[in-house]
Formats: C-alpha cells, sequence, structure tokens
C-alpha cells in the first residue's frame, strides 16, 4: 500500500511537471491558433501593461475610474485635469464585476479617492468573465487576488493564464510597450485614458439582432460586494452607462429593467438618456466613442459632478 501511495504521488508530480513544461512551451513558442486555451495578451488591448505600471506612481486621486474599455476610452483624465479634478483610470478590456473587484482590493487604499466612478455596461454584467481576465493577469500582479479571481471564474483558460504568468514573473523578462500604437489609432494618455483617433463612422449603425439583457449572478454578487466595500470606506460611488450607438442601445429589449436594477444600489445615470449623439459624429465603432465624442461626454458628466458633489 505504501509502495503505491508513493508510486501515485510520483505519476502525479511528474504529470504536473509535464503539463507545466508544455504550458510552458506552448506560451513562448507557439502562435495563438494552436494553443487556444491559453491566453496570454501581455502588452494589453487597450495599454494595460502602462497602465497597470503607472498606477504604482499615483498616490491620492480624487476620482477613480473601473470598468471595461467604455472606461479606458471614455474618461479622459485631460479633461478632469482641466477642471482641477485629479484622476486615475482603471478600466480593462472587457472588464467585468469580478475583475472590478480585484483592482479595488489591489489599489483602492493606495489611490484613496473621494469619488468612484463604476463604468456599468450591460455587457459587462451579461459576461463569465473569463475573456477579461487573463488582460489582467498578464499585465498586472501575480498575486494571491489573481489566484482567488482565478477560482472564483474557474475556467481552464483562466487557470493556464495563473499558472503561465507565475513563470513569466519568474523568468524576469520585461517588455517595454509603447505609448502610442498606429496600427490600432491609439495613444496613451497619463493616468490611464487612451485616445482613439480613428475617423468616425461613415454611416449609422445598423444593429444586428435584439437581444436580453440577461444578469450574470456572479457578476451581480460581485458588485455587490464591491459597493458594500466602498460604502464600509465611505467612499462616494456614482454608477455611469456610458453612450453607444443609438441602434445598439435599442437593440438591448429591457433597458428599463437594466436602469432599475442599477439605480436600486446607488446614484447612476444613463448617458444613453442624456446625450444625443450622431453616429457618424462621435462613434468610431457601435459602441466607442471618438474623441469629439469622448469630450462632449466628459465635459456633460464634469458638470454633473460640480453640482452633484461639494468636494470638487
Amino acid at each position: 500500500m505504501k509502495k503505491f501511495i508513493i508510486k501515485s504521488l510520483k505519476l502525479y508530480l511528474f504529470a504536473i511537471l509535464f503539463y507545466l513544461l508544455l504550458l510552458f512551451i506552448s506560451g513562448r513558442f507557439l502562435p495563438q491558433p494552436l494553443k487556444p486555451n491559453l491566453i496570454y495578451p501581455k502588452s494589453g488591448y487597450g495599454m494595460s501593461e502602462i497602465r497597470f505600471t503607472e498606477v504604482d506612481t499615483f498616490k491620492q486621486v480624487d476620482v477613480l475610474f473601473l470598468g471595461s474599455s467604455h472606461a479606458y476610452r471614455g474618461f479622459d483624465n485631460r479633461k478632469f485635469d482641466a477642471k482641477n479634478i485629479t484622476s486615475f483610470n482603471l478600466g480593462s478590456s472587457s472588464q467585468t464585476p469580478i475583475q472590478t473587484e480585484l483592482l479595488l482590493r489591489r489599489y483602492l487604499n493606495i489611490l484613496n479617492p473621494a469619488l468612484v466612478i463604476i463604468e456599468v455596461s450591460p455587457l459587462s454584467f451579461m459576461s463569465d468573465g473569463v475573456e477579461s481576465a487573463p488582460d489582467l493577469i498578464a499585465n498586472d500582479q501575480a498575486d494571491f487576488e489573481m489566484l482567488r479571481m482565478s477560482m472564483d471564474l474557474n475556467h481552464i483558460k483562466v487557470y493556464n493564464a495563473a499558472l503561465y504568468a507565475f513563470m513569466d514573473r519568474a523568468i524576469g523578462e520585461n517588455s517595454i510597450q509603447s505609448k502610442t500604437d498606429i496600427k490600432n489609432y491609439d495613444q496613451y494618455v497619463s493616468g490611464g485614458f487612451v485616445e482613439k483617433s480613428k475617423p468616425p463612422l461613415s454611416k449609422p449603425y445598423l444593429s444586428s439582432k435584439e437581444k436580453k439583457i440577461i444578469v450574470n449572478e456572479k457578476q451581480l454578487k460581485a458588485f455587490e460586494r464591491i459597493l458594500k466595500e466602498l460604502e464600509q470606506k465611505q467612499t462616494k460611488v456614482l454608477l455611469v452607462q456610458a453612450p453607444v450607438t443609438k441602434n445598439f442601445y435599442k437593440s438591448f429589449t429591457n433597458n428599463h429593467y437594466y436602469d432599475s436594477l442599477m439605480s436600486s444600489y446607488v446614484s447612476y445615470i444613463n448617458f444613453n438618456e442624456v446625450l444625443n449623439l450622431k453616429d457618424t459624429l462621435h462613434f468610431y465603432d457601435h459602441h466607442h466613442l471618438t474623441q469629439n465624442g469622448v469630450e462632449i461626454f466628459n465635459d456633460t458628466l464634469i458638470n454633473i459632478l460640480k453640482k452633484r458633489y461639494t468636494f470638487f
């Protein structure tokens, strides 16, 4: 019996080491189509590597932005700086409340914001969070919070990315990401915003099929934990739904339900009901603003903040 146990342990150990070796080789040498279960976007989809490196140089800010690409492409730090409002943008591609919770655990006490603005796209609450996890795993810290998020999501792609992250950090090879991505029309702005210089849509966006907003229960629970933590720290919270093209917005059949849900928690503004933007002037795709659109959106938001909060 003892020999059997020892033999089994040796076999398990060999299998683990062999799997880690295959994972390392796949991550280093195979093209993405040949490793579908290992997504490791080093440098990130939206300048994530620069953002998560720069955040360590910031201390206290007035406003902390969180959310998906609607956040890091929608809240321009320069507009807020011009009004003497300091800020940092911790948005990441397809970020869901599960990733938002991780980022708050890491950076809330460091940045100590007076106000947290969370961009709450329905898409983020409909997602399982698997797509957005590798971006944070590859470009931010490899720590206990990363493991906790991986176990919460419980998906092979997330586990593989987490394991590979530890090996990647152990090797210690640092890439240097440029703040300008000419191919994708991107320019990183200090504080986390990414300016897109892509031209607007040439014609109004015609949406695909209608869809119903069905909130993922895991995301809702993570969201509620976030709000509870911020309440305990007596940090003000504002939920914002960023503007998208009219037809894309209308393709959601139960927007009223979603607005009611968000409003039931804390202060919430749906800018699709506030602004009257045009596809061919203010959007470069069906749900992202051009810089012209960003400026209109931010000017309106700043005016609201100035009226609503006395600390600005």
